[in-house]
């Protein structure tokens, strides 16, 4: 909501650099949906009008569109012009020439795992969202796409070896295979996700398309990657760090 604390206070006065004075393209996650953190302090409600001040977490709170349904209320980049963020399957150009598109989609919508917590009910949780809508768009995107190279980026991954993806865990990566074969078919060159932390890049041999897992900017599991062998692993890191692209 707008002139939100809470958003001044963990992004706003934490990226001061001069370096990070750039726009942010940004996807939603489990937790900023509030898992975990909408159990704090009473902030369960399930639309904006039954909210306490200064709480309620939501993913439409969260848009760069100013949100006519919530009166009195503004987007999150009202508050800061460098946050970029919609709900559903959008895509954005860079560089001249036709030559990156990225296509940013939310993909905790798709967890079923999701559907049964307290929070997936909330005003624009992952119940009142029509997923099949979104997976219609994330393919329109895709083929209407003429760029050079064609990225994808969600918050979870279709790959890992993390722990949110291996068997008897909690299996993320099942719920994300309906995307891989879109992927193939309109030749994204890059899955990007994050989710499980630490850094990989994997790619299946006989596929053009890499998976890019980047967690690793604040918590990591050390050891996870150490018995860990496979065809498709190109780097693994559990030591803290970034990824970017040139």
């Amino acid at each position: 909501r707008a002139h939100d604390p809470y958003f001044v206070k963990t992004f706003t006065d934490v990226y001061t650099a001069q370096g990070l004075q750039v726009p942010w393209y940004c996807v939603l996650g489990n937790h900023d949906y509030g898992e975990f953190g909408s159990l704090r302090g009473g902030c369960m409600a399930p639309e904006f009008s039954l909210c306490p001040p200064n709480c309620c977490y939501s993913a439409s709170w969260q848009d760069s569109l100013t949100i006519p349904s919530i009166t009195g209320r503004e987007s999150v980049a009202a508050m800061d012009p460098r946050w970029n963020l919609k709900q559903g399957a959008w895509r954005k150009s860079f560089a001249a020439g036709n030559l990156v598109d990225v296509v940013f989609t939310d993909t905790t919508p798709f967890m079923r795992r999701y559907r049964h917590k307290a929070w997936g009910n909330m005003s624009g949780g992952v119940l009142r969202q029509d997923v099949y809508k979104q997976f219609v768009e994330i393919q329109d995107l895709m083929r209407s796409s003429s760029a050079t190279w064609k990225l994808v980026v969600g918050h979870h991954p279709i790959r890992s070896y993390g722990e949110h993806c291996q068997l008897g865990g909690d299996e993320d990566c099942l719920d994300m295979q309906f995307l891989k074969p879109v992927l193939q078919k309109f030749k994204a060159d890059v899955y990007m996700s994050g989710h499980d932390h630490g850094i990989q890049l994997l790619k299946d041999p006989g596929s053009d398309v890499h998976f890019l897992v980047s967690g690793a900017g604040s918590n990591t599991k050390r050891g996870r990657f150490k018995n860990v062998n496979g065809n498709d692993i190109l780097f693994l890191s559990d030591q803290p760090g970034f990824v970017a692209i040139s």
